[in-house]
């Protein structure tokens, strides 16, 4: 999910745009009206009540700042409802920048937020549902791991739900984004895989990984060898690639040729 904010957005509205599977962004234009803010100048995906999918929330210059949750775990459609009171309790300073962070280590995210006069931390209260904290360090790919993507696989309210996030050092007007991986879980009991793929080329997998921690995966010093098995026949060359860290939904590529 990327979300597009815009300054003008009193004549061009914020977007929402989803990735198919042809890791191609798709506009959502259905959403634009709930996200119709004045003058935005940052947003961040974050799952602030950890049930499992990202809710939104921007910041604006202008106007009050919004916080929207993501309505798809409970209706199996994404859509948001702005919620008030919350985290921006009597909160209407022009935000320049937005950024999140679990800065007590409680398993909930915070937000920060900078305004053209001073920098306001919101300290999230929510309780109850489960979580992973994930810290990333490269080895053969930069110390930072920036680049590097992580798939989180867990059963939530009985369903295989499979969570991505990729490290990035930034997220927008005047915020850095925590390089610090946090993920909702609900009521999940246990994290069934967890599946990096580093800048590198390198692919992990962790398995039965226990909720409510934060944890740290260090890029392994070898990277994982690649197995190629080459058929042809006939005039016809048909290519065969596997590696011995495939997932239930990654068991291999069929290149024709």
């Amino acid at each position: 999910m990327l979300p597009v904010t815009k300054f003008w957005n009193n004549i061009f509205s914020n977007n929402v745009y989803l990735e198919n599977n042809n890791n191609n962004f798709v506009n959502r234009a259905d959403l634009a009206p709930v996200l119709a803010c004045q003058h935005s100048l940052g947003s961040v995906c974050f799952d602030y009540d950890n049930d499992g999918d990202l809710d939104l929330a921007v910041a604006n210059l202008s106007s009050f700042n919004e916080l929207f949750k993501n309505m798809y775990m409970e209706t199996g459609k994404l859509s948001f409802e702005p919620i008030i009171d919350v985290l921006f309790e009597d909160e209407v300073d022009s935000w320049l920048g937005i950024s999140t962070s679990d800065y007590n280590l409680d398993g909930y995210l915070d937000l920060l937020k900078v305004s053209q006069n001073n920098i306001h931390l919101f300290e999230n209260k929510n309780e109850g549902n489960n979580w992973l904290g994930i810290n990333c360090i490269g080895k053969v790919s930069n110390g930072s791991a920036i680049g590097a993507k992580v798939y989180v696989y867990a059963t939530i309210s009985g369903k295989k739900v499979k969570q991505y996030r990729q490290i990035l050092s930034m997220s927008g007007n005047h915020s850095v984004t925590s390089k610090h991986l946090h993920f909702g879980l609900a009521d999940a009991s246990v994290v069934d895989s967890v599946e990096v793929k580093w800048p590198s080329g390198a692919k992990q997998v962790l398995s039965n990984i226990e909720i409510n921690q934060n944890i740290i995966i260090e890029e392994c010093a070898t990277p994982t060898p690649v197995v190629n098995l080459q058929a042809i026949y006939s005039n016809e060359q048909i290519n065969l690639t596997w590696d011995n860290t495939v997932t239930d939904e990654d068991k291999y590529i069929i290149e024709y040729r």
